[in-house]
């Protein structure tokens, strides 16, 4: 098998390590920005920090009392944020996996955070149909978004820092502005609740997945759409951009991941791996490494893996 520059295999036989893991599904995935670290959320409650290279337990953060949704690194890598079904937003300190705060004025579930390109907000969205923007220096909050009608799925930041994107249960992926949080564009298209959004490196597309089995890949300036991705057999739970921009990954609830050519929106590869279970597994996050080589999933057998994008060969698991 074939292992990516500074990949080293690590055993899924050893017991040891198996304790390690999540007891849980596994909710999201993350890279830290210098690509050394992956964070995981968990139905478990808790997050934990793993060795990208080597898939050891770096750490276990506790604190939430409830499934933990979502997890995001900010831009400079030492901050982790946290969204939970317990109505909270946590902060926690990367390099010691202390909690460093607590934001609670959500009344529904946290589904998702968002760290802004400059580190200086922290977005969170909620079942209780807001959006919530903190500021990490005040650790104060800045604004609440009343916009949407239902559960906020999905947020992500424009790498330009000019865009906010969310995406929410009532079918619709909304734009706001970054620098004001106006409401600048609705994109309606899908047929049943938003997963998943995210911007590409350049800022130009966005993608959205949906429980309406379809990804669709919008134009960021002028609100059209320029694909509609068919291919998966279920929800489509999370999509990313591989740092070049020209890759689009999928994870969906009918076990597969999927690689989709940016330029033609055809399928490239479909595999899984999160099948050793007799009960189908569904991938609920997926994440490339800053460096484009590896990518990240997470899904309902508690697994996390790592794959080779060059080969679609599964390299990590744990």
């Amino acid at each position: 098998m074939f292992f990516p520059s500074g990949v080293t295999p690590a055993s899924t036989e050893n017991p040891e390590k198996q304790t390690d893991g999540h007891k849980g599904f596994v909710n999201e995935v993350s890279f830290s920005p210098d690509g050394k670290i992956l964070a995981s959320c968990s139905n478990d409650q808790t997050i934990k920090l793993w060795s990208a290279r080597t898939g050891s337990l770096i750490r276990t953060l506790e604190g939430h009392t409830s499934i933990i949704n979502s997890v995001a690194f900010s831009p400079d890598g030492t901050l982790l944020a946290s969204g939970s079904n317990d109505n909270s937003v946590k902060l926690w300190s990367v390099s010691t996996g202390k909690e460093i705060h607590t934001f609670d004025e959500h009344t529904k579930f946290v589904n998702t955070v968002a760290f802004s390109p400059d580190g200086k907000i922290l977005a969170s969205g909620s079942s209780d149909d807001t959006i919530k923007l903190w500021s990490i220096e005040t650790r104060k909050i800045i604004q609440t978004l009343t916009a949407h009608t239902e559960s906020v799925r999905s947020l992500a930041f424009s790498p330009n820092g000019a865009m906010l994107a969310s995406g929410c249960s009532n079918k619709i992926v909304k734009l706001w502005s970054a620098k004001t949080f106006e409401g600048i564009e609705l994109l309606q298209e899908h047929e049943e609740r938003i997963k998943s959004v995210a911007f590409s490196p350049d800022s130009s597309l966005l993608a959205s997945g949906s429980t309406d089995k379809k990804i669709i890949i919008w134009s960021v300036e002028n609100g059209e759409v320029i694909h509609i991705i068919k291919g998966h057999d279920d929800a489509v739970n999370s999509v990313a951009f591989n740092p070049a921009g020209k890759l689009l990954a999928s994870g969906s609830s009918d076990g597969t991941i999927r690689f989709w050519s940016l330029k033609t929106a055809e399928e490239i590869v479909a595999f899984g791996g999160h099948s050793e279970l007799e009960t189908k597994v569904h991938i609920k996050s997926v994440a490339f490494s800053p460096d484009g080589k590896l990518l990240a999933s997470g899904g309902t057998d508690s697994k996390i893996r790592i794959w080779s994008v060059a080969d679609a060969e599964e390299v990590l698991s744990f």
